[in-house]
């Protein structure tokens, strides 16, 4: 025995000895770190049969046997992407505005797996007291009219736990009993999908099927619509948003990019733009309308001449409009719906990124949906479940 280790007693031994059973808790647990292991750091299914794998862990925890790599690719990994994806469809039921702004962007894989779309969501929460209120007749406020408008901003009712979508048809302004002064905003994203086009043709009917199929199966089921979709000017992919009746928000990075180029001067919607710049100055239609207008007008100008603090933090702007639904609740529900959606598209891109690490030459094979699978996990980490738990291996 050498100098300093610790002889085992022969129960100890023997323990060592006895393998865990598939449905022990510490199989299970193995099992959960080394799906995320896989995922994390983009490594192929094979380590978990190599030898070196096996006997580190012969040499870490004896008692454990390592599973397949078909059970990490087929059961583990797919489970723990399904309750990633749980989590987050439990997330977006307290959008406070009943909407959820998206990026998106395409990319070719260099592996012949064709081109892909991603798709990533981004909404606001509160954080407010206990005791329920409503939110409910908040009317949206003055839009311009038009295909490409900015959408009105969803009536909505707030409880302890969510703020869900209803409908108004009175144009007076609602006073709240509530008090959310001590409520705070929160921003949230999570990255919803890969898809995959494979062979079929990059054409805005492909990409708007593509795009569409996504966000009824993320968001209907919680009541949800998509809000802004910030992208690129390519023509396919702003055509397809076209199709799908979406608005699309030009990406601030790839703007920026063109004023680099000196290309801002043959911006294509900038005739678009001033149109609908003039739009708003244009008599409105009906004596509704004009008393929403003036409410609205009201709550601007009482906005423009109270005192600001200096903003500090990231969440600040959003704790400052969450603060003042009871003020001001139209002008407020734009402001947190304008402000959950993102500068830029850089999001997607970073997506592509962690795929491209996903689909190396040594895995050119791999199925394009746990690309999808892989990459899903790995960008929304944070969304993992802390009660992770996945089934036993056979």
């Amino acid at each position: 025995m050498s100098h300093g280790s610790v002889q085992l007693s022969i129960s100890q031994t023997l323990e060592r000895k006895h393998k865990f059973p598939p449905s022990h808790p510490r199989a299970l647990g193995l099992n959960a770190s080394i799906s995320k292991l896989l995922a994390f750091e983009m490594l192929s299914f094979r380590l978990v049969d190599t030898d070196s794998f096996k006997q580190l862990m012969a040499m870490a925890v004896p008692q454990y046997v390592v599973p397949s790599r078909h059970y990490f690719s087929k059961t583990a990994v797919p489970s723990l992407h399904n309750q990633v994806s749980d989590k987050i469809k439990c997330a977006l039921r307290n959008a406070i505005c009943g909407k959820v702004h998206l990026t998106t962007d395409t990319w070719t894989s260099k592996h012949g797996q064709g081109r892909y779309i991603s798709l990533t969501a981004h909404w606001v929460v509160v954080d407010g007291p206990q005791a329920e209120f409503s939110l409910a007749h908040v009317l949206p406020p003055p839009r311009i009219t038009g295909h490409h408008s900015l959408p009105p901003v969803a009536s909505s009712s707030y409880s302890a736990s969510s703020l869900s979508a209803s409908t108004s048809s009175s144009s007076q302004p609602h006073t709240f009993t509530t008090n959310f002064s001590t409520a705070r905003g929160k921003c949230q994203q999570a990255i919803l999908k890969l898809i995959c086009l494979g062979d079929r043709p990059h054409t805005a009917q492909e990409l708007w099927w593509g795009i569409e199929q996504q966000t009824d199966e993320w968001f209907l089921p919680v009541g949800l619509k998509p809000g802004l979709v910030v992208c690129d000017n390519g023509r396919n992919l702003v055509a397809a948003l076209g199709l799908a009746s979406l608005t699309h928000i030009p990406c601030l990075a790839h703007v920026l990019n063109l004023v680099v180029q000196k290309f801002i001067y043959n911006y294509p919607d900038m005739s678009d733009l001033l149109h609908k710049l003039r739009a708003l100055t244009a008599p409105p239609p009906d004596t509704e309308r004009v008393s929403r207008r003036q409410h609205f007008t009201n709550m601007v100008e009482q906005y423009v001449c109270t005192p600001l603090h200096v903003l500090t933090d990231g969440s600040a702007p959003f704790n400052f409009w969450v603060s003042k639904l009871s003020t001001w609740p139209e002008l407020a529900f734009y402001a947190l719906e304008v402000l959950a959606c993102p500068a830029s598209s850089v999001l997607s891109e970073c997506v592509f990124s962690m795929a491209g690490g996903v689909i190396t030459d040594k895995r050119s094979r791999l199925s394009t949906a746990n690309v999808d699978t892989l990459t899903f996990i790995k960008m929304n980490q944070a969304w993992i479940p802390q009660d992770l738990s996945l089934p036993c291996a056979e």
